[in-house]
């Protein structure tokens, strides 16, 4: 979609973005799976919001511009909050939801949250930095006593998010999905993506790959230690949740490498492999705290 408006809808942003705001309804909420490599079950969703589309906005330039027009943490807490209320989320699966870092600490948000955050991810998006903020720390360790997670988004996209990583100390690393696509026929992306993928390992975090598309890229990233996947091949966003149980057969061929793969298996350095991530032992923690309903 087009991210240059009219210069009217320019000029109008910010009576758009604050009518978005007063009216729940105006965003629409979108899930696309994120798969368990180990067992082929669905292990979570991330939550994607759509806006009007006569606008001609992309939704990436309605965060944009709301944050320039001092409206973003209020168009991301409305985000949230509709996701939130997206109602029959299926048991023991994590919800994410994007946050930028600065308004992880806000009002706006802290008002749209229920007390007990289990089962509900931060994923932190890389348009501003994070280490800016002195008080994040402290912020996300009482958001993680209510039971909350974290994941980094967008690593791999050009960003220093390794330094992100020790500060944040997530339990899920996202891969962008820049450094995934082609990965299996490039051997110089692929071995900056096996780089990213033991550096985020070693540290106890589990790793999601975004963008797959292909059975070749899924099958790379199986063995290369990759527990976590999300892209096109395994679904894409759509109204609702989905729970598609033939998923399972496609992480069966995942793990059936092809003739000429054989030849071509990621080393798995160190101690990584094999070694249960705070993700894992987290996300099964908070599944047994979870109800039917999740909200």
């Amino acid at each position: 979609m087009d991210s240059h408006p009219s210069p009217r809808v320019a000029r109008d942003a910010p009576r758009l973005i604050q009518d978005v705001i007063a009216d729940p309804s105006a965003i629409r909420i979108v899930t696309q799976p994120i798969l368990d490599l180990v067992d082929g079950r669905i292990a979570g969703y991330e939550a994607l919001s759509r806006f009007d589309r006569r606008t001609g906005w992309s939704p990436q330039h309605w965060f944009q511009c709301a944050h320039r027009c001092g409206l973003g943490a209020r168009l991301e807490a409305a985000a949230i909050d509709a996701a939130l209320s997206v109602p029959f989320r299926p048991a023991a699966s994590v919800l994410t939801v994007n946050v930028s870092p600065s308004t992880l600490g806000t009002r706006a948000l802290g008002e749209v949250l229920p007390d007990d955050l289990s089962g509900l991810m931060f994923e932190l998006t890389e348009n501003e930095p994070i280490s800016g903020d002195p008080s994040l720390p402290t912020t996300i360790r009482n958001y993680r006593r209510r039971g909350a997670h974290f994941a980094l988004d967008d690593v791999g996209a050009g960003h220093a998010r390794l330094a992100d990583v020790r500060l944040v100390a997530p339990e899920l690393v996202k891969l962008d999905r820049s450094l995934i696509t082609g990965l299996e026929l490039d051997p110089v992306r692929a071995a900056a993506a096996e780089s990213l993928i033991h550096a985020a390992m070693s540290t106890g975090a589990a790793v999601c790959a975004e963008g797959v598309e292909t059975l070749q890229q899924l099958r790379w990233l199986h063995r290369a230690g990759v527990t976590q996947v999300q892209g096109y091949l395994l679904g894409r966003p759509q109204t609702g949740w989905a729970t598609d149980t033939s998923l399972t057969d496609t992480v069966r061929l995942a793990k059936t490498p092809g003739l000429l793969e054989l030849f071509d298996v990621p080393r798995r350095r160190g101690s990584a492999s094999g070694r249960r991530s705070r993700w894992t032992t987290a996300k099964h923690a908070s599944v047994r705290r979870l109800g039917p309903t999740m909200q």
